[in-house]
């Protein structure tokens, strides 16, 4: 069989650059464009797909569209079903160290998996105030604890930089970040 170019060789590598393109985009896009949308555009690309048998460059078109419109619903409703609404007044919820806690300024800072509470199931980034007579308080990995505190949301840029902290956490599945006053946390064993 003689092929016309190298591309011919990996049929699948087209879709699969359409559908990288389309979860960017869904990405870049996420709250401006619903759900539906895709989905709509989507089954619009796969009738097109089907009625196009005789006009194999259109239907290779349509199958390219499906594909990204595909990328763009998978990102957007992943996106939609992650995204939580943090209330402004504190809550009392039930967590667990997730990471090594470190020491930075007056401050130890750790991952914790809430696992009651307004965000139960999600991670958050914590940080527990060192207490008036300088101690910290003494967490390790898997430790659980009872906290009354404030989710936040990081929304700007720290120190002036082009590094969207925000974006961060967001990337790596943390949906809020936390800060533990002395006093207002007490360990306890706490089960998922």
């Amino acid at each position: 069989m003689r092929v016309n170019g190298r591309i011919q060789l990996f049929p699948l590598l087209r879709v699969a650059v359409m559908l990288a393109l389309g979860i960017a985009t869904g990405d870049a896009l996420f709250g401006d464009v619903p759900v539906v949308a895709y989905i709509v555009a989507m089954a619009v690309a796969m009738a097109g797909f089907l009625f196009c048998g005789r006009h194999p460059l259109l239907q290779g078109c349509m199958l390219m569209a499906a594909a990204f419109c595909l990328g763009s619903w998978l990102v957007t409703a992943y996106e939609k079903h992650n995204e939580v609404v943090l209330s402004c007044s504190p809550a009392e919820y039930e967590g667990i160290v997730v990471s090594s806690p470190a020491v930075s300024g007056k401050v130890l800072r750790c991952d914790v998996l809430v696992c009651s509470g307004p965000l139960t199931g999600k991670k958050v980034k914590a940080s527990f105030l060192r207490s008036s007579e300088g101690r910290y308080p003494q967490l390790r990995v898997g430790d659980g604890f009872v906290a009354f505190s404030t989710f936040e949301r990081q929304t700007t840029f720290r120190n002036g930089s082009n590094f969207d902290y925000s974006r961060w956490l967001a990337v790596h599945d943390f949906v809020a970040q936390t800060l533990v006053y002395d006093g207002y946390w007490v360990p306890r064993r706490v089960g998922l």
